[in-house]
């Protein structure tokens, strides 16, 4: 049993802060597991599959920081400089992999861009209105980001469900108001003011680019929480050692 102050708070707080570890991981480990069974929906609007390479990279992120938790209440509750080495060299290894990752996925974010337009433009064109699942995700995206089309509403003049459509020009879902709209010939509305101008994947991209400061923010703060722990681990196994 650790004596001190100091030593006493470290291990509470590490106790704490794992536990929260914990509990985090079971929710990236579920989101992961419910994002590999949904893939196939999504996987529509990218070139690659790049939905179920995130799902299986959370499951991984999720069983791995499972792992950490449980070694980092193990370390804190039992006072093993065991437990609390394997702690500090695993929480040490996910800071790298953070790391790796921010940066990867800046370098990779112009490429992700080109996949989904890619991607969408090919499902427009070949499996809207006839596959549920493509008609399905695009019409969410439509609906949810007020937009039409990859780049825009002249991506229908290629869609194959549309040129069968008589008197058609892109789906409801890409409509302001349900009156009078859509009409005219694939991928030319007689009445543009009442679609949706945009295109789907500038719009998504921007929606994600003003977030970026907010999710910065929250790296920042996760990383401050675990370079912490770490740092309660040094103190508590120095007073365990001591």
């Amino acid at each position: 049993m650790v004596k001190g102050c100091a030593p006493k708070i470290a291990k509470m707080t590490l106790f704490v802060l794992n536990f929260a570890v914990w509990c985090c991981s079971v929710v990236v480990l579920s989101l992961g597991i419910w994002m590999s069974v949904r893939s196939s929906k999504f996987a529509e609007l990218f070139s690659e599959d790049y939905i179920s390479t995130v799902a299986y990279m959370m499951i991984g992120i999720g069983a791995f920081l499972f792992i950490v938790g449980f070694s980092g209440c193990c370390g804190a509750k039992r006072e093993s400089s065991f437990w609390l080495n394997i702690y500090f060299i695993l929480m040490l290894a996910i800071i790298i992999v953070e790391v790796a990752a921010g940066i990867m996925a800046f370098v990779y974010s112009s490429q992700m861009e080109e996949f989904m337009r890619i991607g969408m433009n090919q499902t427009i064109a070949t499996n809207y209105g006839y596959y549920d699942s493509a008609t399905e995700v695009v019409d969410t995206l439509q609906e949810n980001f007020e937009c039409c089309g990859a780049n825009s509403y002249k991506d229908y003049t290629y869609s194959a469900f549309m040129q069968e459509s008589i008197g058609r020009a892109v789906p409801i879902s890409c409509c302001k108001t349900t009156q009078d709209c859509g009409l005219g010939t694939p991928g030319n509305p007689t009445i543009t003011l009442s679609v949706w101008p945009n295109g789907c994947v500038s719009v998504s991209i921007d929606t994600a680019k003003s977030n970026v400061v907010a999710l910065g923010a929250v790296c920042l703060a996760v990383l401050a929480v675990e370079v912490a722990a770490m740092i309660f681990a040094c103190c508590l196994k120095d007073a365990v050692s001591g």
